[in-house]
């Protein structure tokens, strides 16, 4: 069967990209690392499975860990650039939604002084408008005082 476990189906691809199976060695004469990185998935069917290189016995340095290994590490290179990629895009969001926040807020502000200017004017109108009351109250309390000494004299 196979140099270590057999762990599913081997696909006939497979064959063509250098992997020893019970001692049989079957690779195609564009092997190269890349080739194997390429169809990862077809690795997990191995254990310890044997892969060679150009001919050369296994001990060359490739084996199914390493290049597991580094398909791995090509992966999680990949989702590393995707985070990036997506923290970027976050920190972009975040800063429009600061300078959103800020602009609101100068509105905000601006509202505010308006609303207070407006009612310090009100107050101030209103204060005048108290005075002239106030005054007129008087003005109408006297002339009522001299129409009524006005009246106890004789006069009407």
């Amino acid at each position: 069967m196979l140099k270590g476990e057999f762990l599913g189906r081997v696909p006939a691809c497979l064959l063509t990209w250098g992997i020893t199976l019970n001692g049989k060695y079957a690779s195609h004469p564009a092997f190269h690392l890349s080739s194997i990185i390429a169809v990862p998935s077809y690795f997990s069917i191995f254990k310890d499975a044997s892969v060679t290189c150009n001919g050369n016995e296994p001990n060359s340095g490739f084996d199914i860990s390493s290049l597991e290994l580094k398909y791995e590490n090509r992966e999680l290179t990949e989702r590393l650039k995707r985070l990036e990629d997506d923290i970027t895009s976050l920190t972009e969001k975040l800063e429009e939604a600061e300078k959103k926040l800020e602009q609101a807020n100068k509105e905000q502000e601006a509202l505010v002084d308006l609303f207070s200017e407006e009612r310090s004017r009100r107050d101030k109108a209103e204060e005048v408008l108290r005075k002239k009351l106030k005054d007129a109250s008087v003005t109408i309390q006297e002339l009522l005082q001299k129409l009524s000494s006005n009246s106890s004299r004789g006069g009407c």
